[in-house]
């Protein structure tokens, strides 16, 4: 029984090894097509059809005859837009070198026999490779693939005009379409005139082409030219302005103003002032409040009473808006401290800053009296002094009467 168990396990490790080894074997690199346009019969040395992704793709491309070779014209590009320049061998082949290919190839070539006229300027065969992107052609049955395509087109020097329309997908609108051409001659006649032309020649720029935006969205694309060209057209989702919701309105809301007919005030001790504020667009109760209320107290209603000599600050405020009113406070004061006098002589004492009535004393009213007006009789030599109580405070004034 052992024996049948181990049989088994083998059996089923080696039919696990065959199934890994099979799925590896039909893993497989991504591939790159190799699009020969052989219009004459050049000979190439490589006849590969593909090429591995990062590979390099080389070829040496003849004239099928050396010793009638009159032109060899390469043009080569790839579908993502490299314009590849072939270098020449010797007087009748070039060599094409394209390293780490990442996309599919195309190779147009044109030759001519040195016996047969040629015009300067020339007669050839060239090809266009497309990339369109959310575009097409309106040659779709000669695009060669989705994304990307040529075309075969024969010209005669200033004579011949490519005229294609490209359009956009829908939903989209082309941005750009732009076009390069590449040419690349080896070359070895006598042309009408009787005038040798050997050697080899490159050109890569912008070709003559011109371009035509119509109201519908599509553009024409035109060229006059025998080289081979790199077309490429780009188009982008139409921008619609997006339709935003009306904002909710929002009710005005008026700033609250806060102004004081007067921004300070003196008072006299015991002395009281009504602060007036203008308040606009107020929230609620206008307040007040004094910096020092041993100084300067204030009610609710803006009134200010003076306690202590000094200076205080009252802010008035509403809606946090707020202003500030200064009241600055004084004693009262005689307009004597002291007097000289003779006998039988009147003198009125007066009180500057008095907050009420005032009650006038003397100490002595033989020699000095005063009544409530404060007028001051020298009745005889002595001394005395006249004591006033106002505002909460005594005010003295000494009297000498001579």
């Amino acid at each position: 029984m052992k024996k049948v168990i181990s049989v088994l396990l083998s059996v089923v490790i080696l039919f696990s090894l065959a199934l890994s080894c099979s799925v590896s074997a039909v893993e497989t690199t991504e591939r790159f097509s190799i699009n020969k346009i052989n219009h004459t019969g050049a000979l190439f040395s490589n006849n590969a059809v593909s090429i591995e992704k990062g590979d390099t793709y080389r070829t040496t491309i003849s004239y099928p005859i050396k010793d009638r070779m009159g032109r060899l014209r390469v043009g080569v590009i790839t579908a993502n837009g490299r314009i590849i320049k072939p270098e020449p061998v010797d007087d009748y082949s070039v060599s094409v070198t394209i390293p780490d290919v990442d996309c599919d190839i195309y190779i147009s070539v044109y030759t001519e026999d040195r016996d047969i006229e040629i015009v300067d300027g020339g007669t050839g065969y060239g090809m266009i490779v497309r990339n369109l992107k959310n575009v097409t052609s309106d040659t779709p049955n000669k695009i060669f693939s989705e994304k990307y395509g040529y075309e075969e087109f024969y010209t005669e020097s200033g004579s011949f005009l490519w005229q294609e329309t490209l359009t956009p997908v829908p939903g989209y609108e082309i941005k750009s379409v732009n076009a390069i051409s590449q040419s690349a001659t080896l070359y070895d006649y006598v042309d009408r005139n009787g005038v040798s032309h050997k050697g080899y020649g490159y050109s890569e720029e912008n070709p003559k082409y011109s371009i035509e935006k119509h109201s519908d969205g599509s553009w024409t694309f035109s060229y006059v030219s025998y080289d081979s060209i790199y077309l490429e057209a780009v188009a982008e989702p139409i921008e619609t302005e997006p339709t935003t919701p009306p904002k909710p309105t929002t009710p005005t809301v008026k700033k609250t103003t806060v102004n004081l007919q007067k921004a300070s005030a003196k008072l006299y001790l015991k002395g009281s002032t009504k602060i007036k504020a203008d308040v606009k667009n107020g929230v609620g109760k206008t307040t007040y409040k004094s910096s020092d209320k041993s100084i300067a107290k204030v009610d609710s209603n803006g009134k200010v009473t003076a306690l202590k000599k000094g200076t205080a600050k009252i802010t008035v405020t509403n809606n946090k808006v707020s202003k500030t009113f200064t009241v600055t406070v004084k004693k009262p004061f005689l307009n004597k401290t002291s007097l000289k006098i003779k006998k039988g002589a009147k003198f009125t004492l007066k009180v500057t800053g008095k907050v009420g009535k005032a009650e006038f004393l003397t100490s002595n009213k033989k020699i000095a009296a005063v009544n409530q007006k404060g007028k001051i009789t020298a009745k005889k030599k002595g001394n005395a002094t006249v004591t006033v109580k106002t505002n909460g405070i005594k005010l003295k004034c000494k009297v000498k009467v001579k």
